[in-house]
């Protein structure tokens, strides 16, 4: 199971143009956020601008495969047949590399008190 620190009562909703708007990670950091789990649609557009932008942004970062999907991709004649979703998601999860902790399910992501976890650097 992943420990992430308790949630916040807000709910941040990332537009896909920005990742992260001027003052978002300010307005997460203020509450003590250092550790997202991201879900959404459009895992290889949507969901990884947001994950690679928390990444930047030095957040611990969950992404629970089965909250997050996309769309089959359309065959490109002479390139490759049909890529279905549960592949392109599979792709987008990848190309995070090794700083996303990936889990099979989101329910298996908990929450705990930031003040009842330790974290050593």
């Amino acid at each position: 199971m992943t420990t992430l620190p308790a949630p916040v009562t807000a709910l941040l909703v990332i537009d896909v143009q920005a990742a992260f708007v001027a003052g978002d990670a300010a307005a997460l950091t203020a509450v003590g956020v250092r550790a997202l789990a991201v879900c959404g649609v459009m895992s290889e557009m949507c969901v990884l601008a947001a994950a690679r932008r928390a990444l930047e942004l030095d957040y611990r970062l969950v992404l629970p495969h089965d909250a997050h999907a996309t769309y089959d991709i359309p065959a490109a004649p002479d390139i490759s047949d049909v890529v279905p979703a549960a592949m392109a998601s599979r792709v987008a999860e990848w190309a995070l590399g090794d700083e996303v902790e990936i889990v099979a399910r989101a329910a298996n992501v908990s929450f705990a008190n930031p003040s009842a976890t330790t974290r050593t650097a």
